[in-house]
């Protein structure tokens, strides 16, 4: 099963506000993330001291999750997935969406 999620940050950097990746194993991944080892870009939240929130979790049908993330990313999906900045976060076709249970890098952190 593959997945595909995003962070919501709460405090911007430089222009930025959203994190989209992909993952087979998406506990673990965040968990990567909120100790700044995931991507260099949550590393730097890490050293900033920016908090995020997952806001999405979509598992991907077909398993096709990388191709559809670099696709997601090309299009700058991030604001128009992110149910905290759309009160209407846009439908992937392929996907269902799990719920995200309130998980922040500081829960993660925190375990």
């Amino acid at each position: 099963m593959s997945f595909i999620y995003l962070l919501h940050f709460v405090d911007k950097l430089s222009h930025a506000q959203h994190y989209l990746g992909s993952t087979e194993k998406p506990i673990e991944r965040l968990r990567q993330h909120a100790r700044g080892q995931g991507a260099n870009i949550t590393g730097v939240l890490v050293e900033k001291g920016i908090e995020w929130t997952l806001a999405r979790l979509l598992r991907v049908n077909d398993g096709k999750a990388v191709e559809m993330e670099y696709l997601l990313k090309r299009r700058n999906h991030g604001p128009r997935l992110c149910p905290i900045c759309s009160q209407q976060p846009t439908h992937i076709d392929g996907t269902t969406d799990f719920p995200t249970h309130g998980i922040t890098s500081e829960s993660l952190r925190n375990e």
